[in-house]
This record gives structure tokens, sequence and C-alpha cells, in this order.
């Protein structure tokens, strides 16, 4: 992984939004990678996460948050042939939208330079496709942590 890409998957986008534990270490980390990506499948993810969250003129923050987070980082199409990729990656235990985030980062290919994720299962079908794994500030269970 020699590359100018970071890829970020929802559970990092999310604390880029809604303050959390790591997310001031996240914001450090990141400040560091000029280029971002992220799978189009995270404009639903997110945008569904911050209106779960949504409960009060509060909340209206977050979502302006999450179009500013959406709107800074390159969006990776998701079409047929990466949907097949998908379905073919990693571990059994990974899920279908956990293998929709993977494919979507191997696409960058020689450009990708690490996936941050706060999800194990993320991060194991990502370490065992030869994936860098970043997670600032985490403090969960398991490994990958960096």
């Amino acid at each position: 992984m020699g590359g100018n890409v970071l890829y970020l998957d929802s559970s990092a986008l999310l604390k880029l939004i809604v303050v959390e534990r790591e997310s001031a270490e996240l914001l450090s980390f990141i400040a560091g990678w000029h280029l971002h990506a992220v799978s189009a499948l995270a404009l639903t993810e997110v945008l569904r996460a911050v209106r779960h969250r949504a409960v009060d003129e509060v909340d209206d923050e977050a979502r302006s948050r999450a179009e500013t987070v959406l709107t800074s980082v390159a969006l990776i199409t998701v079409d047929e042939e990466l949907l097949r990729t998908a379905g073919a990656l990693g571990p059994p235990l990974l899920r279908s939208l956990d293998a929709i985030h993977l494919a979507s980062a191997l696409s960058l290919g020689d450009d990708l330079a690490g996936l941050v994720t706060y999800d194990n299962r993320l991060a194991d079908g990502a370490v065992s496709s030869a994936v860098t794994v970043h997670r600032p500030g985490w403090a969960g269970e398991g490994r990958h942590a960096s």
C-alpha cells in the first residue's frame, strides 16, 4: 500500500459528523492525507444514520455536517462490476455492505494507501485482502488498531 488515497467507510465518516470518543484522533489522522475516497454507498448509510439519530433542531447541524463531509470526499461509483467483485470477496462472514466498501477501496488499486474503519468484520476482510487498516483512537476489542 504505497498509494496516496485514504479510503473511509461509513463508520469513520460518522465519527467526523457526530462527536465520538475517536473523533479527534480520526480528524487529526486524516488531515495528513490530501485525498479521501468513499463508496457511493456511504451517501445512503451516513444520511440514514444521521436521520435515525435526528430528534430535534440540533440534529439539523449534524445533517449539515454530513452534507459537508460527503461533498468533501471523492465518491467511488457502485456499478455492476464492483458489485460482482464484492460478491466474490473475502471471508464468508464479511457482510454484503462491508464487501461493497472493501471492493470500493480495492478499486483504487495502487492509489489506495489504506482503509479507515471501526467495523471489525470489514477490518478483518481488508486485512485478508492485504489492505492496511487504520483505526485512529480505537479502543475496541480485536485486532488492527492503529
